[in-house]
């Protein structure tokens, strides 16, 4: 049986609950680039923050009369937590786990490549955005020679990671189902081919309507979801030195720990009911 379903002021007083403790450890991280684990924790504070930003976002959309339109940033906060997971593995070896690391940061700079020359095209733009053309194309020859030193099999494919896709990286880290979800069911309503999930046909079937509340409950879903990856992605920046947390902060953090495992598995647990969360009670 399900537990019983909050209402969306409940999930969005969670979330900011959870929102408040992962803002104020990421403003007093500080990372040690003398330190062995700087390059993993750089990246991992790097994500944090993305997901605060996103997670801020959903926390204020909550408050507005159309909620569900919050499912990109969710998708994003879900990309993050992978990629924090796929990096953190534990059940990686210590050698899989460097190169893991290593072509994650050569997939970032090849993606800041491929943004500037994205805008070759548009030199007005190009000019505006990358400010200095000198460094970019000596970055992009650097990694065009870097890539070509390397054996054919360690080279980057289309994704960064070894698994392939960010898919790949969900199902490798236990959260294949949240990538269902996410990227199929819920954020294809930010998809043009997707216009009637804000539209009715009336009853005699000749008028397309707008529907704008039609799907406002699904703010609680998306605000638990941005609630369970923030506290999921602390726990992990926590437990690799990124950030420390005060005893008070991990009990916050620590009341959502049951919720740290897949959507699968939570259905099965009969924590959610037909796509619908509820999170532990407000102390």
């Amino acid at each position: 049986m399900a537990e019983s379903l909050p209402s969306i002021d409940v999930i969005r007083e969670q979330l900011e609950r959870v929102l408040v403790v992962a803002e104020a450890a990421t403003r007093r991280a500080a990372v040690d680039r003398d330190d062995p684990r700087a390059a993993l924790q750089a990246v991992t504070l790097g994500l944090l923050g993305m997901a605060v930003a996103e997670a801020h976002c959903i926390a204020a959309a909550l408050r507005a009369p159309m909620p569900q339109g919050t499912a990109p940033n969710v998708r994003a906060m879900l990309e993050v937590l992978v990629t924090v997971e796929y990096l953190n593995d534990d059940r990686a070896t210590e050698e899989e786990a460097e190169d893991r690391l290593d072509r994650y940061y050569r997939g970032v700079r090849r993606e800041q490549v491929r943004l500037r020359s994205s805008l070759d095209a548009f030199p007005v733009l190009k000019a505006t955005f990358v400010t200095d053309q000198e460094l970019a194309e000596r970055e992009r020859l650097e990694l065009q020679a870097k890539e070509a030193g390397l054996p054919d099999d360690r080279r980057l494919k289309r994704h960064w990671s070894r698994a392939g896709s960010l898919q790949g990286m969900a199902e490798a880290v236990g959260l294949g189902s949240d990538y269902a979800v996410q990227y199929r069911v819920n954020s294809g309503s930010a998809h043009g081919n997707r216009p009637w999930d804000m539209a009715r046909v009336d009853e005699r079937g000749l008028l397309i309507c707008p529907d704008l509340d039609r799907n406002r409950d699904l703010g609680v879903p998306h605000g638990f979801d941005a609630q369970r990856y923030l506290a999921w992605t602390l726990s992990i920046a926590h437990a690799n030195g990124t950030v420390a947390l005060y005893e008070s902060e991990q009990v916050v953090i620590g009341e959502l720990a049951k919720y740290r495992q897949s959507l699968e598995t939570l259905v099965a647990q009969g924590v959610v009911g037909a796509g619908l969360v509820a999170p532990p009670s407000h102390p």
